[in-house]
């Protein structure tokens, strides 16, 4: 018998092509990922006489496409498709002729997925999953961040007292969550093309931001799609933090900023050493709030303290700060042997999959439901890592409230 590499795998090129094409998948996308020609991939989809994939191809095209490969024998009419609501694209620089949108119609599609595990397993473990009670924001800005203040019930001091902003954004993530929310991160595509998603639903809505964002970027983020929830819409961004000219964005950020270091808290520490025209005391107050150094330049060009000029090219050496932290980062991170923002394996996969994913897997696990086996694929971990997954990422399931 040949080793398993070279046997082929007798699948139905129809449920291939067909599932290809519910994922929203390009040809060109598909066939890059799995390092096979589009001719080849063409004739597995047409179901050529015996043409087939090996079982090592079949499985690369599963992973990619978000499904068993036992999928992959189905009939075309036996694939379930996702629920997936109405999105609008907020992206800077958008141009459906020249974009191929395969990476991000994945990304989407694996949050919705993630979203039906979630709500299976509650109906098998309990307790279901309620509605979200999202509140409604006021068009006043600073009103609207006060709102929402109050709805994630994360006091002013709370975000000082935060170590990190990593820490910040794990106590946003763990609020939201106990509120119905699936909070989760992307893999791909780039921090330059989406920043953030958010996927409107009465029952388990989800917000989720890059896995590449720097953590400062995660929080106003994470508050951005979350302030697209409150208005009950499904969208895709790139420009959080950022100018653009969509006015929903535009609110978006004003109110995730207004949120992270409003106006009122900008004029206290303006008057308490604050200096608009010295470098490091940005530094010192993005870390007390553990913000971006963006966001508190953004607010001290509100109360005008700062002219446009000035605050545009403040933005400006950020960025180029930024790059060259960047690139330090990467030399050191070279020097030692490991991957630039290293981070453990099993705190990385809690962060994109969300606490709440971890904690109904785990309960799963405990009940029975699923076997070690199928816990630590829903992860993406090795069953002798679960412990150390469920023991990061222990949160109290209860009803929404």
């Amino acid at each position: 018998m040949r080793d398993l590499l070279f046997q082929l795998a007798l699948i139905n090129g129809a449920t291939l092509k067909r599932l290809r094409v519910i994922r929203g998948v390009s040809e060109d996308f598909l066939a890059a990922k799995v390092r096979i020609s589009i001719t080849q991939l063409r004739g597995w989809e047409h179901g050529d006489p015996g043409d087939y994939p090996t079982i090592n191809q079949a499985e690369a095209m599963a992973n990619v496409l978000l499904c068993p490969l036992a999928g992959l024998y189905l009939e075309p009419n036996k694939l379930k498709e996702t629920r997936k609501p109405p999105i609008s694209n907020k992206r800077i620089g958008y141009k459906p002729s020249y974009s191929d949108d395969s990476a991000l119609n994945l990304a989407v599609e694996d949050l919705l997925l993630r979203r039906e595990d979630i709500l299976e397993l509650a109906k098998k473990t309990g307790p279901e999953i309620l509605s979200c009670d999202l509140p409604y924001l006021e068009s006043d800005i600073v009103e609207a961040a006060k709102r929402l203040r109050e709805w994630i019930d994360y006091p002013l001091s709370n975000q000082i007292s935060s170590a990190s902003s990593r820490v910040l954004y794990k106590s946003l993530r763990s609020l939201l969550e106990e509120r119905g929310i699936c909070v989760a991160q992307f893999s791909e595509p780039s921090v330059d093309e989406v920043r953030g998603i958010s996927l409107y639903f009465e029952m388990l809505p989800i917000a989720a931001v890059n896995q590449s964002d720097r953590w400062p970027a995660k929080c106003f983020s994470l508050l951005h799609e979350m302030i697209h929830l409150c208005y009950r819409k499904s969208t895709t961004c790139s420009c959080i933090n950022a100018e653009c000219d969509d006015a929903e964005e535009v609110y978006c950020n004003a109110v995730a900023g207004e949120f992270l270091f409003s106006r009122q808290t900008a004029l206290h520490e303006i008057n308490n050493g604050l200096n608009p025209s010295d470098f490091h005391s940005f530094d010192v107050i993005a870390n007390k709030y553990s913000i971006s150094r963006d966001v508190v330049a953004r607010r001290v060009y509100d109360i005008g303290q700062m002219s446009r000029t000035d605050y545009e090219e403040l933005l400006d050496l950020f960025r180029r700060e930024a790059i060259e932290s960047s690139l330090r980062e990467k030399a050191k991170a070279q020097e030692s042997g490991r991957a630039m923002g290293y981070m453990p394996y099993e705190k990385k996969m809690v962060d994109f999959h969300g606490a709440l994913y971890c904690a109904y897997v785990n309960r799963a696990l405990s009940l029975g439901v699923y076997s070690e086996y199928e816990a630590a694929s829903a992860l993406g971990v090795k069953p002798d890592s679960l412990g150390s997954v469920f023991k990061l990422s222990l949160i109290h399931i209860s009803e929404p409230t």
